[in-house]
């Protein structure tokens, strides 16, 4: 019955917006809102015709679109109101929303895309993003604006306290048709913030990071997520050369809307809580690439009103050339493990690659986990000394087995000459090139029993495990197990790199190769594993050459 009422109540005002139209250039008309509903009014300027839309109410209603535009509003949550505009040259489109006393609101466009550079014509990106700026004015009254505001890289703000109708005005700017053609659509929100807990259209924050590529794949880990139940982040993959986003580069509308060559819907997603801690974070896996290319990752995340919030800061990842190198993860035993692995052409997909290298870590860790039955783990606090506890020692020896029995993988010219294959001579750093990375050729491997008798890998550069990680292993271990490190000049920095005691990065990752950056590899973050905590190994025990049970993946 109330939606016939107002259906009934449309056809009036329409019918007696009808006997109000003049033949003049000045029209005055009027639209209908429900309580606590937002109206808005549509000037479409045909000649001297006025076309009238009525709001649009509990369901969308279709319209015929004529002249500079179209208007359609709808309420998406409590105290969020949106209306979806479409605007062509010189155009101007006006929303109205009543605000109730003292109202704070927060009005926000976003551009989701914008007029077309006609074929063949050459527009520098500075002068596209002066020819499309569109324009947001809010006033108190239909024909004054007490504020206007331009979009810029493709939004726009504006946040109050109000108490009267606002009238919103979206206005385009008159185009050259010899260079532009089509229209602008804004998504445009008015929030009222007593309403809706908190809004940011964009940040600086980057969202997740990539942890690998191969030929034609990408691996990112988002930052920690507050539900284990659905997807935070979404993401949106360019090419690195795509221009489609100029000019709109914080607007998640243009960002979904854009000529993206992939999106999260194109990606393995899942949620995990087994790496780096911090709890539950999202894994996102793309194998569609094209090999030898850059890209630009864009991600929006959506908050508890189901808004959506740009990370504008893309994140630029690069495949590699060729297969020598694939990504693995999603392991059983070596959970945090999620990097390229040296791999051959038998291996068509990581799923396969990734189960390869688990059986052989799983076996390892069980007769490991066999030898730590002679020690009294079974005691309540598991502890065989006052310092640490039998799951100190499976902890440490587990990170330790899947760095070294899972070498991190990087293609022969990584970084050109920047990169010293040698890595640290054996005595002190070489200050000049990458640290840590090491070339292996053919059946040189560190593992000779599965990685150069089975898997035989083509030629790759290994990025070597931190020093740090095998340290661990002997300080939370009972030293009757035997397991021992090198020393440095006899065979520690050919077998590990070393990780800047220095650095810090507050939880974020940094580039594993290159100047100032890591140069051995981890499981986690940088901070999480500090490296003067790992090291203080007493030099006693540091000076046994025996390698007893490491000696193998040596």
């Amino acid at each position: 019955m109330a939606t016939l009422v107002r259906l009934l109540a449309v056809l009036l005002f329409t019918l007696l917006g009808l006997l109000f139209t003049t033949s003049g250039s000045e029209h005055t008309v009027l639209v209908a809102a429900a309580a606590d509903e937002a109206a808005f009014v549509y000037d479409d300027f045909i000649g001297e015709e006025i076309v009238l839309h009525a709001p649009v109410w509990d369901s969308p209603v279709a319209t015929e679109v004529m002249g500079n535009g179209d208007i359609e509003s709808r309420a998406t949550t409590t105290g969020v109101t949106e209306f979806s505009i479409d605007v062509y040259s010189n155009g101007s489109i006006l929303a109205t929303y009543s605000a109730s006393d003292d109202e704070d609101i927060l009005i926000f466009g976003a551009v989701c895309w914008q007029p077309d550079i006609i074929a063949g014509v050459s527009v520098s990106d500075v002068d596209i993003i002066a020819d499309l700026q569109l324009s947001l004015s809010v006033g108190s009254t239909r024909d004054t604006a007490d504020e206007t505001v331009g979009f810029v890289d493709g939004v726009v703000n504006i946040t109050g306290q109000f108490s009267k109708t606002l009238f919103i005005h979206v206005i385009a700017p008159t185009l050259d048709t010899s260079k532009y053609s089509g229209s602008w659509r804004v998504e445009l929100y008015v929030l009222n913030l007593g309403k809706v807990e908190s809004y940011t259209p964009y940040t600086n924050s980057t969202g997740a990071y990539v942890l690998d590529t191969d030929n034609s794949s990408a691996l990112f880990l988002s930052e920690p997520i507050s539900s284990t139940n659905a997807t935070a982040y979404k993401f949106y993959v360019y090419a690195a050369d795509d221009t489609s986003l100029v000019g709109l580069s914080k607007s998640h509308c243009a960002v979904k809307n854009g000529a993206h060559v992939a999106t999260s819907s194109n990606a393995v997603e899942k949620n995990t809580d087994k790496m780096w801690g911090n709890g539950t974070r999202q894994t996102t896996f793309f194998s569609t690439l094209n090999s030898s290319t850059t890209y630009l990752a864009y991600i929006i995340s959506e908050n508890v009103n189901d808004l959506l919030t740009l990370h504008e800061s893309p994140i630029s990842v690069t495949t590699k050339s060729s297969s020598t190198c694939r990504i693995v993860y999603n392991l059983g035993t070596c959970s945090e493990v999620a990097y390229a692995a040296p791999s051959n052409s038998s291996f068509t997909s990581t799923t396969k690659l990734s189960s390869w290298y688990d059986s052989i870590a799983k076996q390892y860790y069980k007769n490991f986990q066999l030898s730590m039955m002679t020690f009294p783990c079974y005691l309540t606090d598991k502890r065989y000394t006052i310092l640490r506890t039998c799951d100190d020692c499976e902890a440490a020896y587990k990170r330790w087995l899947c760095l070294t029995l899972i070498p991190r993988c990087y293609e022969e010219d990584v970084q050109g000459s920047a990169v010293s294959y040698r890595g640290i001579n054996d005595g002190g750093y070489e200050n000049t090139a990458v640290d840590g990375a090491k070339l292996r050729t053919v059946n040189s491997s560190r593992n000779d029993m599965y990685l150069n008798s089975k898997l035989q890998p083509d030629e790759y550069t290994e990025l070597l495990p931190c020093s740090y990680e095998c340290h661990n292993v002997m300080q939370s271990c009972p030293s009757t197990l035997g397991f021992q490190c090198p020393i440095p000049g006899k065979g520690l920095y050919e077998a590990y790199g070393r990780l800047d005691a220095n650095i810090s990065t507050n939880g974020a990752v940094l580039p594993l190769l290159g100047k100032d950056n890591v140069t051995c590899n981890f499981l986690g973050t940088v901070n999480k594993f500090s490296a003067g905590a790992h090291i203080r190994v007493p030099m006693i025990a540091l000076s046994v050459a025996s390698m007893a049970a490491a000696a193998i993946l040596f």
